[in-house]
């Protein structure tokens, strides 16, 4: 089955942060605090970060972008369907 991507830049509008005794308290004050996201046994800050690159929701160096862009999300699959179910990248045809 193919997974796609919808385009939607969500990806690209969010960070990923893991818990190592930050206070959550504090991370919940900050402006770009979405939501707190527990995965694995595991707690993670989702923060609003845009990409400088991104235009609406297209890359604008989309055929220069970094390694790490390009094989999104291998390598956290399981998280990112928690934190955004609707991604097309996650879900099969």
């Amino acid at each position: 089955m193919t997974k796609r991507c919808l385009g939607c830049g969500i990806c690209c509008e969010t960070m990923i942060i893991p818990d190592y005794g930050y206070n959550p308290e504090t991370i919940k004050l900050r402006d770009n605090y979405i939501k707190t996201v527990e995965y694995d046994d595991k707690t993670y800050y989702i923060m609003r970060s845009k990409c400088k690159y991104l235009i609406g929701t297209k890359c604008k160096r989309y055929d220069r972008r970094p390694q790490e862009c390009k094989t999104f999300p291998k390598g956290c699959e399981g998280l990112w369907a928690v934190i955004n179910p609707a991604c097309g990248m996650i879900q099969d045809d």
